[in-house]
């Protein structure tokens, strides 16, 4: 006789395994049996697959007919449509917070086409930034919108998810290591549709030392601190020589970014990393303390190899007289100046490069971006623009906070598929978390990566709300029947 014979609740749980459970959400793979539905799963699953790998590959170019084409941004746009074409020929129901994303999303590009219109008759209007912009806003929110779609619809598991952002991490370590060896050996190249250059060196931002600032797939090296911060988090909750030697390369290239901002992305990723280790070795109170004390000493370490580096050593001499803390000033003040002047449709999207330019009396830069990703939208789109840009950000929020409290709801997954799943949402929220934080310093929200993971997270939100939902529905009819047997 077993433990379960003396269980009053097992026959109900015999009971409720005997009933299958049905997801309601968007793309079940029972609605997906035809045979166009089977190719466009498949297209689509290996177009999710290519954008995660190339996660951080923000430079690449494509140079057809002398023409420089993203390439990231071109394999993101055909990954929307090919998310479109299975989400019409599974014919699911979009999940609710699908929608409500997707609907902000829509009022968002619509807004930025009143203010294009809108400030299109002004005579220093500039057509090409403000469609380029336009076309950036659309491909992002689209890759944002297909990615909580496929997680929600599982169309891409979370373990193949995890690996594919860590082999992305991989790629961009490897770069930024590539590129630091190539400078050092006296490498030069004009051509920069690879990668982006700096006085011909490649890759890397010369200094006034001999170590450069790394900056790697990157458009500059404040974007480096945060751009491979996702992969970093969960190469660091897996076992194995290769996840080790990975992060600790990581955390190197972070430093050698000798960006101010990647010493928060190393505290994030070192409390991590320190938590794991302890909770994979089972320490007691006297471990972790001990743990804590080789922590504090390595934050002191990491603050003295800091303050050894060109850039940090400039910028302390400096203070706040620093050209990042001019420009970054500068910056503000004229988007403020700009949304004071245009406080509901903006300058137009796209155009304070334009509207900087007027305003110092210099040439026109349509490509110069303001280090303020938040102050760039209030100027350029106005109030409602960023109302919308705040409602889509308090969606990621509260999708994080909703699938932290699902996790460990007995859903009868492994301990396993549980363990991925809980890593999954845990890298993709903090490192979204870190490049919204990021944004207030940079310019990151027109790239793709702080997208995905904001998709990631809202499909993975409603993957386990649906699941506990329908658990729950299973669990009440199997109640039900074993009081009619009774």
């Amino acid at each position: 006789m077993t433990d379960t014979d003396f269980d009053p609740r097992a026959p109900a749980r015999r009971a409720t395994a005997a009933i299958p459970v049905r997801s309601d959400h968007v793309g079940s793979l029972d609605a997906a049996r035809s045979r166009p539905s089977r190719i466009a799963r498949s297209v689509f699953a290996v177009l999710l697959c290519a954008c995660l790998i190339t996660y951080s590959l923000v430079w690449a170019r494509v140079v057809v007919g002398g023409v420089a084409i993203p390439a990231q941004r071109v394999l993101v746009a055909v990954t929307v449509v090919a998310g479109i074409a299975d989400a019409i020929c599974t014919r699911g129901r979009p999940p609710r917070r699908v929608l409500v994303l997707a609907g902000l999303s829509v009022l968002w590009l619509g807004w930025l086409v009143v203010s294009l219109v809108v400030r299109s008759a002004t005579p220093d209007f500039q057509l090409n930034p403000a469609v380029m912009d336009l076309s950036k806003y659309a491909v992002a929110l689209g890759i944002a919108i297909v990615f909580a779609y496929a997680v929600a619809a599982a169309v891409v598991g979370p373990r193949t998810i995890a690996t594919m952002l860590i082999v992305s991490c991989a790629v961009t370590v490897v770069i930024c290591v590539l590129c630091l060896v190539l400078y050092w050996v006296g490498f030069r190249l004009q051509d920069d549709s690879v990668l982006k250059t700096f006085g011909a060196a490649w890759g890397v931002w010369p200094t006034s030392g001999p170590i450069p600032r790394v900056v790697g797939p990157a458009t500059e090296p404040q974007q480096l601190s945060v751009l491979f911060v996702t992969g970093l988090l969960l190469a660091v909750g897996r076992r194995g020589y290769g996840y080790i030697l990975l992060s600790a390369a990581g955390l190197v290239v972070l430093v050698l970014s000798q960006s101010k901002f990647a010493l928060l992305s190393i505290l994030v990723v070192l409390a991590v990393w320190l938590l794991r280790l302890g909770q994979r070795w089972g320490l007691r109170r006297r471990g972790w303390t001990v743990l804590g004390a080789c922590a504090a000493l390595l934050l002191v370490l990491l603050g003295v190899v800091a303050s050894l580096l060109p850039t940090f050593q400039e910028a302390l001499k400096a203070g706040l007289s620093a050209g990042a803390f001019t420009e970054r000033a500068d910056n503000a003040t004229l988007l403020v100046h700009a949304f004071q002047t245009h406080p509901v449709f903006g300058i137009g999207p796209g155009q304070y490069g334009a509207f900087r330019s007027q305003q110092l009396g210099i040439p026109v830069d349509n490509g110069y971006y303001p280090n303020n990703d938040y102050l760039k939208v209030l100027a350029e789109t106005g109030i409602p623009a960023l109302a919308m840009f705040a409602a889509i950000l308090g969606v990621f929020v509260w999708a994080l906070v909703r699938g932290a409290r699902s996790q460990g709801i007995g859903d009868g997954a492994s301990s396993t598929e549980a363990a991925n799943r809980a890593g999954l949402l845990f890298a993709t929220g903090v490192g979204g978390v870190l490049i919204a934080f990021n944004m207030i310093i940079g310019y990151e929200m027109l790239h793709v990566f702080f997208w995905i993971n904001l998709g990631i997270v809202v499909g993975a939100a409603e993957s386990l709300q649906a699941k506990r939902g329908s658990l729950g529905r299973a669990r009440s009819a199997g109640r039900h029947r074993v009081n009619a047997q009774r």
